[in-house]
């Protein structure tokens, strides 16, 4: 009953921060595309945020929305084609195992 109650207010972190908020951001859900990439930035901000504190994630994901905002936005696509490897790694600092992960995402990229 405590948790409950603590938790009625949302104030925490991963409220504002967390893979859930992150997807919801900026996505017009009244299109396909919108459903498309809600989807992505959740897979995206699961991916990084394994030993990562959330608002350090929400950080990593708006970088990456804005170094492919010339290809409409953080999709598949998108990441893939606008992006190396080095690049990637290098927007995804200070996520916790960023080289790795910046290996790890085009090849999820080309599976979703």
């Amino acid at each position: 009953e405590g948790i409950r109650a603590m938790r009625q207010q949302r104030d925490a972190v991963v409220d504002a921060a967390g893979a859930a908020a992150i997807a919801g951001q900026t996505c017009n859900m009244s299109n396909v595309l919108g459903g498309v990439r809600m989807r992505f930035r959740t897979l995206v901000a699961a991916m990084l945020s394994p030993q990562t504190r959330d608002e350090v994630t929400f950080a990593a994901v708006k970088r990456l929305e804005a170094a492919t905002a010339d290809l409409g936005g953080l999709l598949p696509h998108s990441l893939l084609e606008s992006l190396d490897e080095d690049e990637l790694a290098e927007l995804l600092k200070p996520i916790s195992f960023h080289t790795v992960k910046a290996t790890l995402a085009p090849d999820r990229c080309s599976s979703s």
